[in-house]
C-alpha cells in the first residue's frame, strides 16, 4: 500500500531533488520564469529581438514535450512544436489561422536557426497568390520587441497579458505579415500568446485529471531520457578542487 507522501508524489513531478509540483504549479513556475526571465529583456537597449525569440521557443519547445509527448520518430519533436504554435490566440480565429498558416515557417526561422545557428540564415520560400500564380521570396530575420508609446502605463507583465488578448489592440502591429519579402513576427505578441496559451493550458490541466496523468508521464520521459544518470560518471580523483565526505 502507498503511503500518504508517496500518493502526494504520484501526482506531482520532480524539478529539483525533494522539490515536487502538480501540473497545474508547474504552469505558474513556467510563467514566472517567463515574467523574471525574459519580460525584463524587452526594456534593454536594441531591444535584444535574437535572444527574446529564442528564449520563447525553448520553452515552446518544451511545452510540446509536456503535452504531446516525445516519439521516437524521425521529425517529431518539429511536429509538435508546429502543432503547439497552431494552437496560440484561441481567442481570435484570424489570428490563430496566421500561426497555422505560418507555423512551418515560424519554426524553421525563428526556432531552428536561432537555436542551433545563434542567428536566423536567409531561406528562398515559394509564394503563391491569390490567382495561383508562383513566386520565390528570400526571406530574413525581422522582428519587432519595442515596448513604444502605446505600451506606456500598461507596463505591467499581468495588464499587458491581458492587453495582448484583446484583438483591438493588436490592429497596428506587425506580427505574422509578409512585408518586404519577410515574414514578420512581432516578439511581444509571440510572448504574450505563448504566456496566454500556458493559462488556457493550465485551466484544462485543471479540469482533466487524465490530462495531468499525460502531463506527469511526459515529464518523466523527458527527464530520464534526455539525461539519464548513467550517461555521467564523476572521477573524484581527477578533480582536485572535489572534496570526498
Amino acid at each position: 500500500m502507498k503511503t500518504k507522501s508517496q500518493t502526494k508524489k504520484s501526482d506531482k513531478v520532480c524539478v529539483l531533488p525533494n522539490e515536487y509540483l502538480n501540473p497545474s504549479e508547474y504552469i505558474d513556475n513556467l510563467v514566472d520564469q517567463l515574467r523574471q526571465d525574459i519580460f525584463p529583456l524587452f526594456k534593454v537597449k536594441g531591444f535584444a529581438p535574437f535572444t527574446i525569440a529564442r528564449n520563447i521557443f525553448c520553452f515552446i519547445d518544451h511545452v510540446s514535450g509536456l503535452k504531446y509527448g516525445n516519439k521516437k520518430e524521425k521529425g517529431y519533436q518539429t511536429k509538435r512544436i508546429k502543432k503547439l504554435i497552431s494552437e496560440f490566440a484561441n481567442f481570435d480565429t484570424y489570428i490563430q489561422g496566421k500561426y497555422k498558416l505560418y507555423a512551418p515557417y515560424i519554426v524553421k526561422v525563428y526556432r531552428h536557426d536561432l537555436v542551433h545557428n545563434v542567428r536566423p540564415f536567409p531561406h528562398e520560400f515559394e509564394i503563391i497568390d491569390k490567382a495561383n500564380k508562383k513566386q520565390k521570396g528570400v526571406s530574413w530575420f525581422f522582428v519587432s520587441s519595442d515596448i513604444g508609446k502605446n505600451y506606456q502605463g500598461r507596463k505591467t507583465f499581468k495588464k499587458l497579458t491581458k492587453h495582448f488578448k484583446n484583438t483591438k489592440n493588436r490592429k497596428n502591429l506587425c506580427h505574422l505579415r509578409y512585408i518586404g519579402n519577410q515574414i514578420v513576427i512581432n516578439n511581444y505578441c509571440l510572448f504574450f500568446d505563448f504566456v496566454n496559451f500556458l493559462k488556457e493550458y493550465q485551466k484544462l490541466l485543471k479540469a482533466d485529471k487524465g490530462l495531468q496523468n499525460k502531463f506527469i508521464k511526459n515529464y518523466e520521459e523527458i527527464k530520464n531520457n534526455y539525461f539519464p544518470i548513467n550517461d555521467f560518471i564523476l572521477d573524484k580523483r581527477k578533480d582536485k578542487e572535489c572534496k570526498i565526505l
